[in-house]
């Protein structure tokens, strides 16, 4: 299992970060993100992993792993090194695949994101 190195940059209410692939991006969460926001980023990652190309196992696994973020981030409190465990093993499914698409794009993107809101 491949294991994701991440950092995190804080620059006033916004963030870089750089995950695992060494690929920088921003995302606007600030101290003022809801977890209703977050919870909009999880549904739009499942929603994207119901799009994309991959063997059917592994999509009913990454689809499993977000459902049970969805699921996580509903509690109060939201247990944040769950859901990190979770999107990160999402994400590990999803580029051990040998089908992905180039449509994928979006997915890395909506998983970054959620994943900057956790750390």
């Amino acid at each position: 299992m491949s294991k994701y190195q991440i950092t995190v940059k804080q620059t006033g209410n916004q963030s870089t970060s750089v995950v695992g692939d060494q690929t920088q991006f921003l995302v606007n969460f600030n101290p003022s993100s809801s977890i209703e926001d977050f919870l909009a980023v999880l549904k739009a990652l499942r929603q994207e992993l119901d799009v994309i190309t991959l063997p059917a196992n592994a999509k009913d696994q990454a689809m499993h792993e977000v459902d049970r973020a969805i699921k996580q981030a509903k509690d109060t409190p939201p247990d944040k090194p769950k859901l990190l465990e979770m999107l990160n093993k999402a994400g590990e499914i999803v580029k051990s695949s040998s089908a992905i698409a180039a449509g994928a794009g979006q997915f890395w993107k909506l998983l970054r994101k959620a994943i900057a809101w956790l750390v």
